[in-house]
């Protein structure tokens, strides 16, 4: 039985490599939002920005952060690409004391930078499934190994 996330992460590679007429390049690095802990406990969640109906613009970034407020991931965008995005969502390493990340079933909050206006406020952004196959809950929650698709519009 082949799991319906190994069937997303498969069609995200496609999408990656350009094939069914769309691609979404890696993005460029994030310099508002810094991860400090990166776990091999994550899930992906990949999709556009658009600002004032627009693509999003150069500088422009996502990020993550867990029920207890922890940042959780962050992505560049990549505007050659209409504003896309892909972001690692790194979950907490039940091996240590610290609080890296998310874990199962936390309730996750995505904030955007944008350099000219700052951070986007809580309830600013408008979150869709549109275009992919398997709309995430919303708010979407942590789940290992999951994919989501979804974008963000601000």
């Amino acid at each position: 039985m082949i799991r319906t996330s190994t069937v997303f992460a498969f069609a995200t590679a496609v999408m990656l490599s350009g094939g069914w007429g769309q691609s979404l390049a890696a993005p460029g690095a994030p310099t508002h939002y810094l991860v400090k802990n990166k776990t091999p406990i994550n899930m992906t969640i990949v999709g556009r920005v658009s600002l004032a109906g627009q693509p999003a613009k150069e500088g422009v970034e996502v990020a993550v952060f867990d029920a207890q407020g922890t940042l959780c991931g962050a992505s560049g965008v990549d505007v050659a690409n209409g504003g896309s995005y892909i972001l690692q969502v790194y979950g907490d390493d039940p091996t240590t004391a610290e609080d890296e990340g998310a874990v199962a079933g936390d309730e996750l909050r995505l904030e955007v930078y944008d350099p000219p206006r700052g951070p986007s406020a809580p309830g600013q952004l408008s979150l869709s499934s549109a275009g992919f196959n398997e709309p995430p809950a919303f708010p979407p929650k942590f789940e290992e190994r999951a994919s989501y698709g979804m974008n963000i519009a601000w």
